[in-house]
């Protein structure tokens, strides 16, 4: 077939040559032709014809036909010439977002350090997994844009995949061996050190009083008070210094863990120069819904299975409004996609400093809100790697076990193919004389790590911490006793509450329980 080529046809890079549509859901395409023309779209026996605007915009809805691979998009003008012809696949398509966890690439994955030819090899064992990576783009203009790809559809490869988030590629080749014939297509947009307030549009911040003043209000008066020159002065000056040789290899030295806790926090005092804290301002990926405007809006509409999220380490220090802002995000995107897609979480992750001032001190308060977000939101689901996670590294270098964690809960509550794959939490409290017993969903059969849990469960009667008790599981309960459970005492039973500790209790496939408090 004949293409014939047309400057006047523009389609964003998301409908290019190797581009994965969503099935099983309406495929929506988008794009500019001349004013006021007619567009024909067929995509095998799915056929749509829409007529340009004005500005000759165009948005079009294709039913999606039986997945596979190797299928043409074709665009026709109304005299039936080909206008373009797109090479496609249809399969499932999902969303990798967030900040530095979903950020993370396969190059710094320790099995990836201790094997790379082991960890890809694999790709040669089954079909091709396809990516975009979204560009992290902080203005219009693209000023300070960080992508590490070109925007447009990649095979995973040996060599382009140390470049890719890791998380993403374990997830995508766990996806693609449970089902070889369905097309994975994976779209990666994050950004590392990011605030969720970044990812949401202003409309949706200005929605919620507590997002409004927090966020939008405070951002007006730090701009209204600020030196532009300084600021820009200050920009300048970070800039320069992440030029440095010796600053790209220290940094790849401290994602990679190749940099202990005490030389890195001797780095932050006595080579400060290699450190450029965040300043919030009009260039900043901080800045209320910049991400949002610059990064989302890119592939808003673009039809997906579901969202992976893996954030919150940036919005600790206001750990109270952390629910608040993950369900305005949510409802946000939903809206914005009109589609009520699935959204798995990921807990933060154990971790207790960095160097400076990096603390994991409300970690246990971000763990508490993403859980009453997923409990609260329909076809929000959670999951952890509360068994995992760095004392002083906020970036676990084990991304193959997160991505099997994110694997499990899509199993689950995506694609109903096994039971508790979501992680366990507790669904139940009842006391009987010198006992009590918790009951957990998610969960058949409860099992214990005896040490570690004997570290992470504190037991307070009337006020104070007892040690007189013992614990046994059995089925999905966890039995406590003790004589000190008279019947008008007061109990309190805290599990996993620090921002830093190892998890004692998991389910059958061993997933973490969900950090609790339970009151009685």
């Amino acid at each position: 077939m004949k293409e014939r080529l047309s400057s006047m046809l523009h389609l964003p890079k998301l409908f290019s040559d190797g581009a994965v549509f969503q099935r099983e859901k309406p495929i929506k395409v988008w794009g500019t032709f001349e004013p006021f023309s007619k567009i024909k779209l067929s995509l095998e026996d799915s056929v749509a014809e829409v007529i340009t605007d004005q500005d000759g915009n165009f948005k079009a809805t294709l039913k999606a036909p039986k997945y596979g691979f190797n299928k043409q998009l074709i665009f026709k003008n109304e005299s039936g010439e080909t206008l373009k012809s797109i090479n496609v696949s249809v399969g499932d398509v999902w969303i990798l977002s967030g900040q530095s966890n979903m950020d993370f690439m396969l190059k710094y994955d320790q099995n990836y350090q201790q094997d790379a030819d082991k960890v890809t090899s694999v790709l040669r064992d089954g079909p091709a997994i396809s990516f975009f990576e979204v560009p992290r783009r902080i203005l219009p203009n693209g000023e300070f844009d960080q992508s590490t790809n070109p925007e447009e559809w990649h095979i995973l490869t040996k060599e382009n995949a140390k470049l890719f988030s890791a998380i993403g590629y374990y997830f995508g080749l766990e996806l693609r061996d449970y089902s070889p014939d369905i097309p994975i297509g994976l779209i990666w947009m994050s950004f590392g050190g990011t605030t969720a307030s970044a990812w949401l549009s202003e409309e949706a911040l200005a929605k919620d009083p507590l997002l409004k003043q927090r966020y939008l209000d405070s951002y007006q008066e730090l701009l209204s008070s600020m030196s532009m020159d300084k600021y820009e002065a200050i920009l300048a000056k970070q800039h320069e210094t992440s030029l440095l040789p010796e600053a790209a290899k220290f940094w790849d030295d401290v994602v990679m863990g190749k940099i202990d806790h005490k030389t890195l926090n001797e780095a932050y005092k006595n080579k400060k120069y290699l450190f450029n804290d965040q300043i919030m301002g009009p260039k900043s990926e901080n800045r209320p819904h910049g991400l949002f405007d610059n990064m989302v809006k890119t592939i808003i509409g673009y039809t997906i299975k579901g969202v992976l999220w893996y954030q919150g380490e940036n919005d600790s220090d206001d750990s109270s409004l952390y629910d608040h802002l993950l369900i305005a995000l949510i409802q946000d995107w939903r809206n914005h996609w009109e589609d009520d897609f699935p959204f798995l979480i990921m807990q933060l992750a154990p971790f207790g400093h960095w160097f400076g001032n990096v603390s994991g001190e409300f970690y246990p308060e971000v763990r508490e809100k993403q859980a009453i977000v997923a409990d609260k939101l329909n076809k929000v689901y959670l999951t952890n790697v509360m068994d995992d996670g760095m004392q002083y590294d906020i970036h676990p270098k084990n991304k193959k076990l997160a991505a099997h964690r994110f694997y499990l809960l899509a199993m689950d509550k995506v694609y109903d193919v096994i039971n508790n794959g979501a992680a366990p939490s507790v669904d139940d409290c009842e006391k009987y004389h010198d006992h009590l017993t918790i009951s957990f969903d998610n969960c058949d059969l409860l099992a214990s790590s005896q040490k570690n849990l004997n570290k992470v469960l504190k037991i307070i009667v009337n006020g104070k911490v007892i040690q007189l008790y013992d614990v046994s599981v059995s089925g999905n309960l966890m039995t406590i006793t003790s004589p000190e459970f008279k019947s008008n005492a007061t109990i309190e039973v805290w599990y996993q509450q620090e921002p830093f500790s190892h998890a004692g209790l998991f389910n059958e496939n061993a997933i973490p329980v969900v950090p609790f408090k339970v009151y009685l």
